[in-house]
């Protein structure tokens, strides 16, 4: 790593000089949080490191029913590629919200006798809330309208739209356990997760992915409060298109550029994947 440090350094000065410009900065800390994994969550899922992760989740699922629960499903990409992952027996709930999306979400992945899609949101509570958007379908949609002023973006169309609590659907849905819980939705992860408090208590979530970033501060959530709410039960990982980096947490974690997926994993699984970023 010192050496990697030195040659980096060394190249700082050939290509950008001494002492460096704010450009030359901001280049090398765009390359760096990028190899870390920030602003790598909006890439496909072949390209995010999210595919090779499911590949490689599904070779410790083996002969069993896997169950996914994609929260924030969109037009469907992570749930096709889970599909491909666990195989036809594996059994996928799809949440999406928006009206267009969920329309698109479910003639893509619908049709599978064991894909379950669901029109609402998920969050802490049951009730109804403003759903923001910058346009029909968008990918970019959320219940946090501070959200879009973050970006630079205008928000273009607002739905009321339902939500619930995983914890309240476990029972009518059967969901007794949950083997990966994806969640995307843009700021309001953490409450998602609140909502699968009991769910969490009963150890029924073995694997936890989320997406973390700057528009989490427009619901004022912290990477700090994911580790404190899922506790040491949990092992952390950033998800990059390198491979797994293990996270243990540190202020210097709390990386607000873009978005990045993270990964909480329980069980067995910490053994096997603790310590093995590739």
């Amino acid at each position: 790593m010192a050496g990697l440090r030195s040659r980096a350094f060394k190249a700082l000065i050939r290509y950008g000089g001494w002492p460096p410009t704010a450009r030359t900065l901001e280049r090398v800390r765009n390359i760096a949080t990028y190899a870390l994994g920030a602003g790598t969550a909006s890439l496909h899922v072949e390209q995010s490191g999210e595919g090779a992760l499911l590949r490689r989740l599904a070779t410790h699922w083996t002969d069993r029913e896997v169950t996914v629960v994609d929260v924030g499903a969109h037009t469907g990409e992570y749930a096709i590629a889970a599909r491909s992952a666990f195989g036809d027996g594996a059994i996928l709930y799809c949440f999406e919200p928006n009206p267009e999306t969920f329309a698109l979400l479910e003639a893509r992945v619908g049709a599978h006798e064991r894909t379950r899609c669901h029109p609402f949101a998920l969050g802490d509570q049951c009730g109804v809330a403003s759903l923001f958007s910058r346009e029909a379908s968008s990918a970019f949609t959320s219940l946090h309208a501070a959200t879009f002023s973050l970006g630079g973006h205008q928000i273009t169309r607002v739905d009321e739209v339902e939500v619930r609590t995983l914890d309240e659907l476990a029972g009518p849905l059967g969901l007794r356990n949950v083997d990966l819980l994806k969640v995307d939705v843009e700021g309001h992860e953490l409450a998602v997760l609140k909502g699968a408090r009991r769910l969490l208590d009963a150890g029924a979530l073995s694997v936890v992915q989320f997406e973390f970033g700057e528009r989490n501060l427009a619901s004022r959530s912290f990477l700090l409060d994911f580790f404190e709410l899922l506790g040491p039960g949990f092992d952390f990982f950033r998800v990059t298109p390198f491979g797994l980096r293990p996270l243990v947490y540190r202020p210097a974690e709390e990386v607000f550029v873009l978005e990045a997926n993270y990964l909480a994993v329980s069980g067995e699984l910490r053994r096997l994947l603790d310590g093995h970023p590739h």
